[in-house]
């Protein structure tokens, strides 16, 4: 008799629910597709992290990557500064400040200019989860091509210690490939093995011209409070390279550029995420 009380108690909720399910349906309630988000010029707000990069093939034209931090107010101006890699020549603490403006459907754009008065006009695209894609939209003449990726880069400040464990890293090489000082462009695949206090591991698989050779090398990092960071690893073929690096999502990721890398014109840079 009991089994049967319950089995009468699940049937009668069982059936009450259905019916709420049909009365949502017939509101219009379940089943009813999200509303679009609606961005405004709040929606950017703190600092990303930017990495941005000029490829082209003419020679006469210099291949850049720009590597930086800027910061949106939410209102309509944002600042900012990079490491910037033209043909080879570093530049660090570039300025720059502007303004920008979102539309509703999360396009938008920003025009930033430096302490020479060099301006870049960016086209931009808000994804969830804070994240940007830019094209530049001011190319002045110029056959070649700038675009890249930003990111909120969440919780700060930042130290060695934000570093820590292994990274998995994809870069690529652009350069003029007309230029006889130029490396040609190549690719290499690897780890970052940080230990959370200055030290740092690699080991990678390298392609480039055809060739695919794996190497190893060790060296030193160091992470400033607002998430720019640097480092130099001295590699198992004897060369030294130096990076600069913005670390993002509470040290869960990065991106970066090459600022030594015996590449001539090239511009160097990828991502690492843990």
């Amino acid at each position: 008799m009991e089994i049967r009380k319950r089995g009468w108690f699940v049937r009668l909720v069982f059936g009450l629910a259905v019916l709420c399910i049909f009365a949502a349906w017939g509101n219009g309630e379940a089943g009813a597709a999200s509303p679009p988000l609606t961005y405004t010029n709040a929606s950017l707000k703190g600092a990303y992290e930017v990495l941005l990069v000029v490829w082209t093939s003419p020679e006469n034209v210099t291949n850049q990557a720009y590597l930086g931090i800027l910061t949106f107010d939410g209102v309509s101006k944002v600042d900012g500064s990079f490491t910037i890699n033209t043909g080879g020549t570093i530049t660090t603490d570039s300025s720059f400040a502007g303004t920008y403006a979102v539309n509703t459907n999360g396009t938008g754009s920003l025009s930033i200019t430096d302490a020479q008065n060099n301006t870049v006009d960016l086209a931009l695209v808000i994804s969830t989860g804070g994240f940007l894609q830019f094209l530049q939209t001011n190319p002045n003449g110029s056959t070649a091509v700038m675009n890249g990726t930003g990111i909120t880069q969440g919780i700060k400040p930042y130290s060695n210690a934000s570093l820590k464990g292994s990274y998995s890293f994809l870069e690529t090489k652009w350069d003029t490939t007309s230029d006889p000082n130029s490396s040609e462009p190549d690719s290499t695949l690897g780890l970052m093995t940080f230990n959370g206090a200055g030290k740092v591991t690699v080991a990678f698989t390298d392609e480039h011209k055809g060739t695919v050779v794996t190497t190893t090398g060790s060296g030193t990092y160091a992470v400033n409070t607002n998430g720019t960071a640097t480092a130099s690893v001295t590699l198992s073929n004897s060369r030294t390279v130096t990076f600069a690096m913005v670390v993002y999502s509470a040290g869960k990721a990065m991106q970066f550029q090459g600022t030594n890398c015996g590449c001539g014109n090239a511009a160097l840079a990828g991502t690492a995420t843990r």
